[in-house]
């Protein structure tokens, strides 16, 4: 049985608040939270080809092995993770507009922890 994300906080935090939710296509679930009063980002699962655990353990060695910045793991589980968000995240301009990227500013913050390894 899959745990709700109210489960895993409660479960792991002294204090936590879902903020928004960020992203919800198929296979993940991105939330923006607060968790024992830190700004942070939670990603899980939410199909069978969903694989945030394996996902963040990447992220993990490329942050211990390399010279890329990742934001602080706060949490892994089996089908979800929670990181400490980015100081350096953009924030949302203008709906319609593009990054140089060809991204539109939703795109990129949707993803705000995984921005600087992609930089």
């Amino acid at each position: 049985m899959r745990h709700t994300v109210h489960d895993t906080f409660a479960a792991a935090f002294e204090s936590y608040s879902i903020v928004r939710q960020l992203h919800d296509v198929p296979p993940h679930e991105v939330y923006e939270v607060t968790v024992n009063g830190h700004r942070a980002v939670y990603k899980g699962d939410t199909g069978p080809t969903g694989n945030a655990a394996i996902e963040v353990r990447v992220a993990a060695f490329i942050g211990e092995q390399t010279s890329v910045p990742v934001p602080r793991i706060l949490l892994v589980g089996d089908d979800h993770f929670v990181a400490a968000w980015h100081p350096d995240a953009p924030q949302s301009t203008q709906e319609g507009t593009q990054t140089k990227r060809g991204h539109s500013p939703r795109d990129v913050v949707s993803r705000p922890y995984m921005l600087k390894l992609i930089d």
